[in-house]
Order: structure tokens, then sequence, then C-alpha cells
């Protein structure tokens, strides 16, 4: 009896054992995919055009990417308002992702969620079952696949102005810091494009108006100053540019006429 007993205790450690390294074998390839979708994204920034190009090529990186990754997406908040609107997203159920109403207003039933406390503490909030997490009922879907999610705020300048999400297969709840610090990353990574791109767009700004101020010093391009001067009674002023006179104009004719010089 007793040697019966070590026998099925040894066989419980040997099934414990197992688990735990079929355990360990899927969080190893879960941080595999992780890895080669946080360097699908990276290339994806530096490749982008502009802001739109980037977030789809970023969703398609992880999806991609990152195998163990069901699907991606990116809500940007609208201007002046307390929504998040769709931007991108790759993988399962995209169209789902789309209708999803995304509020950043706490007082909001559809404020709440992952979204809001990411979005507005500035943190990512994770879930490992959306199907029983009461946070996410409102936004599961019945075809829905059980899978967990993660929103990672997207920062721009010190302010939140977006949210990254990641779906994954359900987990078996326990924390794993090193997938976490990957999605971390990943929207680290994109807030970095955005500051990117608005740098761009102020150098193409800048470069405008210095091109326009340019333009309006070159000679074909300047207007006659109008210089009065102490005349005779009677008699018209004249017109001067450079110490050159020229024949007086009628005022109407003023606020139309440009004199090409050279």
């Amino acid at each position: 009896m007793e040697r019966m007993v070590e026998n099925v205790s040894f066989a419980l450690r040997g099934f414990e054992r197992v688990k735990e390294q079929k355990q360990a074998e899927r969080a190893s390839r879960r941080m595999s995919h992780m890895f080669a979708a946080l360097s699908g994204t990276n290339t994806s920034i530096l490749r982008a055009r502009n802001v739109e190009e980037m977030f789809q090529n970023v969703c398609d990186s992880v999806t991609k990417g990152g195998r163990s990754l069901g699907a991606a997406a990116i809500f940007i908040q609208e201007s002046d308002s307390l929504m998040l609107k769709f931007a991108a997203a790759s993988g399962e159920l995209v169209e789902n992702l789309k209708a999803m109403r995304l509020s950043l207003d706490p007082a909001d039933p559809h404020g709440g969620g992952l979204h809001g406390p990411a979005f507005r503490e500035q943190k990512l909030v994770i879930t490992n079952d959306t199907l029983a997490d009461p946070r996410t009922r409102l936004w599961v879907s019945a075809d829905a696949p059980p899978h967990g999610c993660a929103a990672v705020p997207l920062i721009k300048n010190g302010q939140s102005v977006g949210i990254l999400y990641f779906f994954f297969a359900r987990t078996s709840g326990e924390e794993d810091v090193g997938i976490t610090q990957l999605m971390s990353d990943i929207a680290e990574n994109v807030s970095f494009g955005l500051e990117m791109f608005e740098r761009e767009q102020q150098k193409e700004r800048i470069s405008c108006m210095l091109a326009a101020l340019s333009a309006t010093t070159t000679p074909d391009h300047r207007i006659i100053e109008f210089i009065p001067h102490r005349t005779a009674k009677g008699k018209q002023p004249v017109r001067r540019h450079h110490d050159t006179i020229q024949p007086p104009l009628d005022m109407p004719q003023m606020k139309m006429r440009r004199v090409s010089i050279g």
C-alpha cells in the first residue's frame, strides 16, 4: 500500500513537471513572437510615410510577427471630444473592432473598460479573459473566441492621445512580466513615431513660411512703396524706389498695381 502511494505521488509530480514545462514553452513562444512583433513595428515606423500608414503597418506587424496575438487595433482621440475613433486594425474580427464605442469620460459606461484607465492613468491595463472580466463585458462579441486583451496608452508630448490594443489567446491568468513589457515597448515606439511625424510637419511648415518670406523679398514681387513728399501746392506726390522717380498713379490703381524691376 505504501509503495502504491509513492508511485501515485511520483506520477503526480511527473504530471506537474510536464504541465510546468508546457507552460514555459508556451511563454517562450509568446516571447519569441512578441520580439518578432517589436522588430516588425520598429521597421514599420521607420518606413511609414505618414501617421495613418504607420498605424496600419504597426497593427499588421503585430499580428504577423506576433503569432500569439490574434489582433491589434489603434484608436485615437477625436479633436475636441471625449471619444476615441478607430484608426487602424489587423487580425481577427476587424469589423467588430471598428464598431467599438470607446469613451474617455469616466461617467460614461463606455468610458471604463481597459482603455479608460489606460488613457487617463497612462499605464498598461490587461485582462486574461475578456468573457469573465466585468470591465470588458460591454465590448465582448458573442462570436469572438475566448481571449485576453491589453490596452496601452499612446502618448505624445506627455499627453495621452490614443490607445493601442493587443488581443491574445486566453492565458492561465499568471502575469508574464516579459510580455507586458514588450507590449509597453511597442506602444512607446509608436508614441515616438507620433512625435517624429509631428516634428517633420513642423519642419515643413517652417520651410514653407521661410520660402514664402523669401519670395516676398525677390525683386519681381516687391511692391513699390508709396512715399509722400512735400510738393508745391496743387501738385501730386510722386513714387520713389531706390531714388528712382516713378510717374504718379491714381489712388484706385495702387491697390492692384505691381511693378517688376530688373
